[in-house]
């Protein structure tokens, strides 16, 4: 049996295709993503542009003949922070329909037990505080747990696009606007830390989603991104730097040529994903993140896997 499994994120919407291993969970088939940015100006306005809807709407019916090519009978499409903070999500919704694809908007929470079902083969099971961190475009999840066991979840307003539009205005970034963001991002990170309060001898601490895989990416000096490569490697603050520095030093465009792995429509939101990242690790007291490329599809089949007739 095949499943699809689809993320309407707020700058990115990606599919994946598992196939059922019976007894030894699943094997993807194929992963498709493409860069809709539908949660573009919805931090002023409250509302998706019909351009924006249009876009994802169209990627949608793109994904359904795609995953229908390749046998998968069933399928479960979630929407994130952008379609739950619309006014008007009720029109993606329908849109979303007429394109052949019915769309289920869930919570923060939600979501982020959906990562975290995706995640646990790799980072569960180790004794100690865990902090799992998702980056996306319209908010990021924290998610802590202690023994293997999720204790909280928290999740907040801290999104690579909603910031950048917010505080990011010139390309490059000038140093009045990064330290805007900055303070922006300290007040925010340092209450999820205190609510958290983990214990700092075992602290580790895990990402996952486009910034920290695609920073990875680039560290790893990839030319094709490779999901394999990333998986499990170690981010650290100093990394981080290093690559932050240099994006600094040019235009979202000239990004896309010197870091050929990086997907066009992230080279602007890069900035501010990198400097979030940089931010939780330095006020969690970590040396680095390991990167993750499971998550929330990954979580997605493991729930339909569990579901089998429903």
């Amino acid at each position: 049996m095949r499943l699809a499994s689809v993320d309407v994120g707020s700058n990115t919407v990606r599919l994946m295709v598992g196939e059922d291993e019976t007894g030894h969970g699943f094997r993807v088939i194929d992963r498709v993503q493409r860069i809709t940015r539908l949660g573009e100006g919805i931090g002023s306005s409250r509302r998706l542009s019909p351009v924006a809807i249009a876009r994802t709407a169209d990627a949608l019916g793109g994904f359904r003949r795609h995953w229908e090519n390749l046998g998968a009978t069933r399928y479960r499409a979630v929407a994130t922070s952008a379609v739950r903070e619309a006014e008007n999500a009720a029109e993606f919704i329908a849109a979303a329909i007429s394109a052949g694809v019915e769309v289920e908007v869930i919570s923060g929470i939600q979501e982020a037990r959906l990562v975290m079902d995706g995640m646990a083969p790799v980072v569960c099971g180790d004794r100690g505080d865990l902090v799992v961190i998702d980056i996306g475009g319209g908010s990021t999840e924290f998610i802590h747990a202690r023994d293997g066991d999720i204790t909280d979840i928290v999740s907040t307003d801290i999104g690579v696009v909603r910031v950048t539009e917010l505080f990011l205005t010139s390309d490059p970034p000038i140093r009045e606007e990064i330290d805007r963001l900055l303070n922006f991002l300290e007040k925010r990170i340092d209450q999820v830390y205190n609510r958290f309060m983990p214990t700092a001898e075992s602290l580790r601490l895990a990402g996952t989603a486009g910034t920290v895989t695609t920073l990875a990416a680039v560290d790893l000096g990839l030319g094709v991104y490779d999901p394999n490569a990333v998986e499990g490697c170690l981010l650290t603050r100093e990394r981080i730097d290093i690559i932050l520095n240099k994006l600094l030093m040019m235009t979202g465009k000239q990004r896309l040529v010197r870091y050929p792995v990086m997907t066009r429509g992230r080279e602007d939101v890069i900035i501010a994903g990198a400097i979030a990242a940089r931010a939780i690790i330095e006020r969690f007291g970590v040396g680095g993140l390991i990167v993750s490329d499971r998550g929330i599809l990954e979580g997605i089949i493991e729930g339909l896997l569990k579901r089998p007739y429903v």
